[in-house]
């Protein structure tokens, strides 16, 4: 999986967070973001 925020893996163990976005137009589609991206101080 790859994180939509900072578009970096998430690694097996890491926490992560899965929203789904819908769409009026087509089908919606599952994102997936790091709980902390690496590398990205808290908050950001």
């Amino acid at each position: 999986m790859i994180c939509a925020k900072c578009q970096q893996g998430i690694r097996r163990g890491e926490p992560y967070e899965t929203r789904d976005i819908h769409a009026a137009s087509a089908s919606g589609t599952v994102v997936h973001f790091h709980v902390v991206c690496p590398d990205r101080p808290r908050g950001h």
